[in-house]
């Protein structure tokens, strides 16, 4: 069985699930980003359109942020960084900003790995709940999302431009164990 962490009520890490994964699972090796990993992650930002790309100085301020936590994933044998997510923790909510997987990397895994990681940031920051929001079209990330539990909450119509809609979605980190109030 996976790692378990007391906020979460779902196995982490190992048992996460990836029955969707249509591609072989790549076992990415993640670390939290530095300013050094910022061309590489503008970089990842070439496969979105450009009104959908964040700029260099919006990584940027990402990377230097005291309450955003950035992680990218790197896979052994392959060059450059395989993507990126980062979170940002206010209080008990942590709002998953972004997530970026290289387009050949699609379907490996990847994501996965870095939702989990973003995920287990979130419950080591003590929060109550993850928020995001995604494209309503984007039919692999809803995928993945709903495998890790979240719940639409709300839709913004028209966000990403005419008929593109943003669906708000919300994964409950469960609450710790707390002993001595059950006594």
């Amino acid at each position: 069985m996976g790692a378990q962490n007391p906020r979460f009520s779902e196995p982490l890490r190992e048992d996460f699930p990836l029955e969707s994964v249509e591609r072989p699972f790549v076992r990415a090796s993640l670390r939290f980003a530095t300013p050094d990993d910022l061309d590489a992650i503008v970089a990842l930002e070439e496969a979105f359109p450009v009104r959908e790309r964040w700029s260099r100085d919006a990584w940027f301020h990402e990377l230097e942020a005291d309450n955003r936590w950035v992680q990218v994933a790197e896979c052994p044998g392959a060059s450059g960084i395989l993507g990126v997510i980062t979170v940002q923790i206010i209080g008990g909510v942590a709002d998953l900003n972004r997530i970026i997987v290289a387009p050949e990397m699609r379907g490996h895994g990847v994501g996965a790995e870095l939702l989990r990681a973003g995920i287990e940031d979130a419950n080591s920051a003590e929060a109550d709940e993850m928020l995001l929001e995604v494209r309503h079209d984007n039919r692999a990330a809803h995928a993945l999302y709903a495998r890790a539990g979240f719940t639409e909450i709300a839709r913004r119509t028209d966000y990403y431009g005419t008929g593109v809609d943003a669906v708000v979605l919300r994964l409950e980190l469960a609450e710790e164990d707390d002993d001595d109030e059950n006594q």
